[in-house]
C-alpha cells in the first residue's frame, strides 16, 4: 500500500507542474471516432453515442450556458453551449469515474466530483482507495486534483452527493461545502474544499442531499436508514409515512416545506410540512415502476420531473402542478438522432436554473443527453461530443475489409458497420445472446463474423450479407479474444478456439485457442498454454491448427498474466506479447522484457500492466501498447515503439495523461491507429514518414 501512494504522490505532484497548455508535441493529437448515424450528418451533427452510464448532469446556477456531467467510467465532461455540445474534461481525475458532481453557486469554474472506480460497493471495497474521493477543480476542468479521500460507490438512483451553504464565502466561491462519503457520513469543509471533517451520519450510507433553498446551512439528507434533516450539527429523523427510505429527493425552491420523494416501486411521496410527514402522490404514474430519481425546477418547483428504474418506458414523467398529477413525455428524439429510443436505467435529471420550461436527462442504456424546452412534454436528442462506445478486447474489436470497410466490436452495444471511413455509421442489428455484448469480430466483403453474449461467455454469429440477417452458433461458446480471416484465404476463418475452411458456413474445434495469425501465410498462427509451473508457453502451428508444435523458449512471464500476442508482419518468429509486467519481445531464441527503463513508464500506481498490443502491419518497426490499471483506475495510456520494440514513448497527448486503453488496432490499408477507451474510439493517422525495414535486433539484458 504504501508503494501504491508513493507512486501516486509523485505522479500528481509532477503532473501539478507540468504545463498547462492544451498544445502537443508536433500539434499532434488523438481524433475523435463517434459512431454517427446518418440522421445526425444529415442534421449537420459531429455526432455523439454516449454509450457510457452518466450518474449526475447539472449547470452551472450562476451560467447555464455551462453545463457538466459526471460519467460511472469516463470522469467528467463539459459543455459551454448549454448542453448542445459536450467535451471530455479529466485531467488530474485518476479515478475511472465520478457519481456525483456539483458547481459553485458563485463560480462557474469550481467544481466538485465524487470520484471512484464504478463499482458498487460490494465489488468496489475490495480495491484500495487511493484514488477515490472528493475531487475538486477550480479552471473549469481543465485540472483536477483530489483534495480528501473518501469512499463513494454506485447505488439505486442519482442522488445528488454534494451541497452547499451559499450564504458562506465571497462573491467569487463559496466556502462552505458538504459531501457524503459512504464511509464517513455527511463531510463538511468550510474553506472552500480543501479540508474535510465529519459532521455525522457515519455508517447511515446518504443517497442524496439536498440544502434547503431558504434556510442557509440546512439540509434535508436521505439515507438508507431513512430520512433526516441536518442543521448547525443537530440531526433529526423525519418521514413518517414513507414506506421505505428514499431512492432520491426534491426540495421546492419557493416553499422549502414541499419536498418531494422517489420512492421505489411505491411511487412518489410528498411532504407539505419539511419532511416531516408524506403523502403519496403519484395520480398518474405507471403502478409497476420503480421510482428512482426526482428533480423541481429551481424556478418553478412546481415543475418536478421522475425518472424510473425501467426498460423501455419513454421517461422522464412530468408534472406542472407540485406532484397532484403526472404525465410521460410525448416524443423522446422525435427527430430520430440517438442511437435508440426509451432508456434502461434511472437517469440524472437537470433543470435550468433560470429558465422554468428548460431541463437535462440522460438517457440511460445506450446512454445519451436530452433536452426538454417544453418542461418534460418532449426531450430531444443534445449529446453531440460525448463519446462512450467502448470497443472490446484487442486488435480485432476492429474489423477491416479489404475493400475499405470497417466494423467496431463493442463491449455492451453490438456491432456497428461504416463504409465511409468512419465518418458514419449503422447498427448491424446483431442478435441478442443473453446480453449484446460484441468484443471482436472480423469482415471480408459482405461476410461478417462477430462473437455475441455476456461479458464472459459469447457464441459465434455470422452474416453473409452485411449485417442484413444472421445465423447464430449458440453452440460455439466460449470467452472469445481473437476473430480474424486467414489473410490469404478468406474462406478460412479463426475464431477463438474454432476454424471455418467455408466461410462461416460450418465450424472445427481446434485443440488451442488461436491468439494470432502471421500475416504473410495465414496458414501459420498461434496460441498460448501453460507449463507445470503456470509459466506461458507460445505454441505455433503451421497448417491451420491441425497440429501444434512449442518452438520457443518458455516465457519468464506466467500465462495468466499475458493479455494478447501480436506477430511482426515480416518474421514468423518475432512475437510480442502484452503483459502484467510490460511488453515481451521473443527474438533471436530468447525473451526481452521492456519496460520502465525502455520508455514504457510505470503508472500512477507503479504498474507495468500492457492491456493490448499491435504491430502496424505495414511497418514492422512500429508497435503500439495499450495501458490498464484494473481495480485501481486511470492508467498512463498509449505507448508506441518505433525501432521495433527497442524504445518507446507515450503518445496519449491530449488524450492524457490518465487513460486506459482496451483495446488499439491498425488498420492494414493506410496505417492509421485506432484505440477503444471509455472516452469512445479515437484515431491517429500515424506516422507515415516512418521508414520500412526489419527492426533492429535486441540485446539481452
Amino acid at each position: 500500500m504504501k508503494t501504491i501512494f508513493s507512486h501516486l504522490s509523485l505522479f500528481l505532484m509532477l503532473l501539478h507542474f507540468s504545463p498547462m497548455s492544451t498544445s502537443y508535441a508536433g500539434e499532434q493529437v488523438w481524433q475523435s471516432v463517434p459512431i454517427r448515424t446518418l440522421n445526425q450528418k444529415a442534421a449537420g451533427l459531429k455526432g455523439g453515442e454516449g454509450f457510457q452510464y452518466v450518474m449526475d448532469i447539472t449547470y452551472a446556477p450562476s451560467d447555464p450556458s455551462i453545463a457538466y456531467f459526471c460519467v460511472d467510467t469516463s470522469q467528467v465532461w463539459k459543455s459551454t453551449d448549454g448542453g448542445s455540445t459536450w467535451q471530455h474534461r479529466g485531467r488530474g481525475f485518476l479515478a475511472n469515474g465520478a457519481r456525483s458532481i456539483i458547481v459553485d453557486p458563485k463560480n462557474p469554474n469550481i467544481v466538485f466530483a465524487a470520484g471512484f472506480l464504478g463499482y458498487h460497493v460490494a465489488t468496489g471495497s475490495k480495491y484500495p482507495a487511493a484514488v477515490r474521493g472528493i475531487y475538486r477543480t477550480t479552471d473549469g476542468g481543465k485540472y483536477w486534483s483530489l483534495v480528501r479521500e473518501t469512499e463513494f460507490f454506485k447505488q439505486e438512483s442519482k442522488g445528488q452527493l454534494f451541497a452547499f451553504d451559499s450564504s458562506s464565502g465571497h462573491t467569487s466561491h463559496t466556502s462552505v461545502v458538504f459531501a457524503g462519503s459512504h464511509s464517513e457520513g455527511l463531510l463538511r469543509a468550510t474553506d472552500g474544499g480543501v479540508t474535510w471533517n465529519s459532521v455525522g451520519f457515519k455508517g447511515k450510507h446518504i443517497i442524496d442531499i439536498e440544502k434547503d433553498p431558504l434556510v442557509p446551512g440546512r439540509l434535508t439528507v436521505a439515507t438508507e436508514e431513512g430520512l433526516f434533516r441536518y442543521s448547525d450539527n443537530s440531526i433529526e429523523p423525519v418521514g413518517t409515512g414513507l414506506p421505505s427510505w428514499p431512492r432520491s429527493i426534491a426540495l421546492h425552491y419557493q416553499n422549502s416545506k414541499i419536498i418531494y420523494a422517489a420512492v421505489a416501486k411505491y411511487g412518489v411521496y410528498k411532504s407539505s410540512d419539511g419532511g416531516k410527514s408524506f403523502e403519496r402522490s403519484s395520480n398518474g404514474l405507471p403502478s409497476n415502476v420503480f421510482c428512482a430519481d426526482i428533480a423541481c425546477s429551481p424556478v418553478d418547483s412546481n415543475i418536478v420531473y421522475v425518472s424510473f428504474q425501467q426498460t423501455g418506458r419513454l421517461n422522464p414523467y412530468y408534472s406542472h402542478d407540485a406532484g397532484k398529477t403526472w404525465k410521460g413525455p410525448a416524443t423522446i428524439d422525435k427527430e430520430k438522432l440517438s442511437h435508440t429510443v426509451g432508456q434502461w436505467f434511472s437517469s440524472p435529471i437537470a433543470p435550468h436554473p433560470t429558465d422554468a420550461f428548460v431541463a437535462m436527462v440522460s438517457a440511460n442504456g445506450r446512454a445519451r443527453i436530452l433536452k426538454t424546452v417544453n418542461k418534460g412534454k418532449q426531450w430531444a436528442y443534445s449529446s453531440t461530443g460525448f463519446t462512450g462506445g467502448k470497443l472490446g478486447v484487442g486488435r480485432t474489436s476492429i474489423g477491416f475489409s479489404p475493400d475499405g470497410r470497417m466494423v467496431f466490436f463493442l463491449i455492451d452495444h453490438g456491432c456497428w458497420l461504416s463504409e465511409d471511413g468512419g465518418d458514419t455509421f449503422r447498427d448491424l442489428g446483431v442478435k441478442r445472446f443473453r446480453a449484446l455484448t460484441s468484443p471482436v469480430g472480423a469482415i471480408n466483403g459482405d461476410t461478417i463474423v462477430a462473437a455475441v453474449g455476456t461479458w464472459t461467455e459469447h457464441c459465434i454469429e455470422v452474416s453473409k450479407d452485411c449485417g442484413v440477417s444472421w445465423e447464430i452458433f449458440g453452440n460455439l461458446l466460449d470467452n472469445y479474444r481473437f476473430i480474424s480471416f486467414h489473410p490469404q484465404n478468406s474462406s478460412v476463418i479463426y475464431a477463438h478456439r474454432y476454424r471455418s475452411d467455408d466461410g462461416g458456413y460450418h465450424w472445427k474445434k481446434l485443440k488451442e485457442d488461436v491468439r494470432a495469425v502471421y500475416r504473410q501465410n495465414g496458414d501459420i498462427i498461434y496460441a498460448i498454454s501453460a507449463d507445470s509451473k503456470g509459466k506461458a508457453v507460445i505454441k505455433k502451428s503451421t497448417n491451420q491448427g491441425s497440429t501444434w508444435e512449442s518452438p520457443y523458449v518458455t516465457a519468464p512471464f506466467t500465462q495468466k498474466g499475458v493479455h494478447e500476442i501480436a506477430v511482426a508482419p515480416d518474421n514468423q518468429d518475432r512475437l510480442y506479447v502484452a503483459s502484467t509486467t510490460g511488453v515481451w519481445i521473443y527474438y533471436g531464441g530468447k525473451w526481452h522484457q521492456r519496460g520502465h527503463y525502455d520508455g514504457l513508464a510505470k503508472d500512477a500506481f507503479g504498474w507495468l500492466f500492457v492491456k493490448c498490443i499491435c504491430v502496424d502491419p505495414n511497418n514492422p518497426n512500429v508497435i503500439y501498447a495499450g495501458r490498464w490499471s484494473p481495480g485501481r483506475g486511470q492508467s498512463n495510456g498509449i505507448f508506441r515503439s518505433n525501432d521495433g520494440g527497442i524504445t518507446w514513448e507515450n503518445i496519449t497527448w491530449n488524450l492524457g495523461p490518465e487513460l486506459s486503453v482496451w483495446s488499439v488496432s491498425v488498420s492494414p490499408l493506410d496505417s492509421t491507429v485506432y484505440i477503444g477507451t471509455s472516452l469512445g474510439t479515437w484515431k491517429y493517422e500515424g506516422d507515415k514518414t516512418q521508414s520500412i525495414g526489419a527492426p533492429k535486433k535486441l540485446r539481452t539484458k
